[in-house]
Order: structure tokens, then sequence, then C-alpha cells
């Protein structure tokens, strides 16, 4: 425990200190997480989020976070973090920091991703790249990177395009 009552952080080379979490991002995400939770296999924590509140569910850990300059996105829907905030956001300048208080699911992340795209004004593709394989623009010029140990077909604005095994394409 912190000297504030919240939990405490660790550095970069794993010494604890006095900061709650986020540590050094506290100013920053404008919120202190007060309480986690790793949670167990099979086991998970609801919380609201979207217009509705339509129910989703941290999975490997969650954060009982306490907005300071920061508006509630998200709240824990139940159990000991009940009505405590689960995402919070805070306006910075042009843009925002969020403070997401569990490990989002890779649906999580991506739906997460694509609204910030949005947000941010970012044009996304039609449809998503396979697994392993990055596109990068660079002036006229689009590259495509293929992370994985097999050769990757990809389909983006109207190209069709063959990317080796741990290689690079341009176009």
């Amino acid at each position: 425990m912190s000297r504030r009552g919240g939990i405490s952080s660790k550095t970069e080379s794993n010494v604890v200190t006095d900061l709650p979490l986020p540590g050094v991002f506290r100013k920053l995400v404008g919120a202190e997480a007060r309480a986690w939770h790793s949670l167990p296999p099979n086991a998970g924590y609801e919380f609201g989020y979207g217009e509705n509140g339509d129910p989703h569910f941290a999975r490997v850990w969650a954060e009982a976070l306490s907005p300071e300059s920061a508006e509630v996105l998200a709240e824990w829907k139940g159990g000991a973090f009940a009505g405590m905030a689960a995402l919070t956001r805070a306006r910075r300048g042009k843009g925002s920091a969020y403070y997401w208080g569990w490990h989002p699911s890779p649906a999580q992340a991506v739906a997460a991703l694509a609204l910030l795209a949005d947000q941010a004004g970012v044009r996304r593709l039609k449809r998503p790249l396979s697994l392993g394989v990055l596109l990068v623009r660079r002036g006229t010029h689009r590259l495509w990177f293929n992370f994985t140990d097999h050769a990757q077909t990809v389909e983006a604005e109207g190209d069709v395009v063959i990317v080796p095994p741990r290689d690079v394409a341009v176009r």
C-alpha cells in the first residue's frame, strides 16, 4: 500500500514505489487505482459500457479506479468493485488519456482501437489484415510487413499482395 492508501506501482526495474497505480501517469490519466484483483481462470468481473451500459467482462485482472480529473466511461456492475470506475477518460489538450482498469480481451482491444482510430480521424481498412501483417503508409508508398512464418495474401485498398514469410512488400 502506498502512503496515500492506493495500491503501489513498480519501476521498470521491478522496485515497488510509494506511487499508487498508474504511477507517474496518474496526473495524465486523471485517475488512480484504489484496489485490484487478479482473476482466476473462468472467473470474470462484469462492467457496463456503451450507450446502454451493455455488459462486458474482465477476465485477467480488474482495477477499481477513482477518478480525480477524469470522466467515468464504464463502471463495475457487481462484486467488490460495484459502482467504481472501470474505464476513465481525461481530456488533455487536443487529445484524451484513457485508463482501462482491466486487461482487454482481443475483441475488446480491437473494438477500442477502432473507436480510438475513428475519434482520431484515422482512415481504416474495410477488412482487417491477417494476424501478423502490418500495413504502413509512407508518402505515396504502402508497405506490408509479414511477421509470420508463412506467406500471407492480403487485400487492401483494391490491391491483392502476397507477402513472403518474415518479409515486406512495397507498392
